[in-house]
């Protein structure tokens, strides 16, 4: 069952990689007149790894009561696509294989994986020692906590590839 609130997983990396104005407090000082400047800074992607692993923060820190985020982070299963964060716009999109979700609360709360099988490309609900066969559609919930993606076409540890 879905959340009412969500939020694509796109969006989550916009923030870090607009451009920002550094001015009043956040003023950086120029290492040639030693007088602080406004100035601008972004954020790209440089190099993408194989393996990407996002964690969702799901635990927020509040005055009296430290909460738990159950908001549906809706991402990709066939598709991550990175390609707008990179410094040189190159194409590079990553498949999910593995999610760690939590479900609970702060003080007491359950973990299960899902996981996709590298050959077949069925999805696996493994539940302390339960497995069993999933629908993919199930693997995009509000308890997913990190996320684990390949980057397509990237060698596998048997050696295929994996589109």
């Amino acid at each position: 069952m879905r959340s009412t609130c969500w939020v694509r997983l796109q969006a989550c990396f916009d923030p870090f990689t607009k451009e920002e104005v550094l001015d009043g407090d956040e003023k950086p000082t120029c290492s040639k007149c030693q007088k602080r400047q406004k100035c601008t800074r972004s954020l790209s992607i440089q190099k993408f790894p194989r393996i990407l692993v996002v964690h969702l923060k799901r635990f927020l820190p509040q005055e009296r009561f430290r909460g738990k985020l159950n908001t549906t982070v809706d991402f990709s299963v066939n598709g991550l696509d990175l390609s707008p964060y990179s410094a040189e716009q190159t194409p590079c999109r990553y498949s999910l294989y593995g999610v760690a979700n939590h479900s609970g609360t702060l003080l007491s709360g359950h973990y299960t994986a899902y996981c996709r099988h590298p050959y077949t490309a069925e999805w696996y609900e493994y539940n302390d020692s339960r497995v069993h066969v999933m629908d993919q559609r199930d693997v995009n919930s509000g308890k997913a906590y990190v996320l684990f993606f390949e980057l397509a076409g990237s060698e596998h540890r048997s050696g295929s590839t994996h589109v």
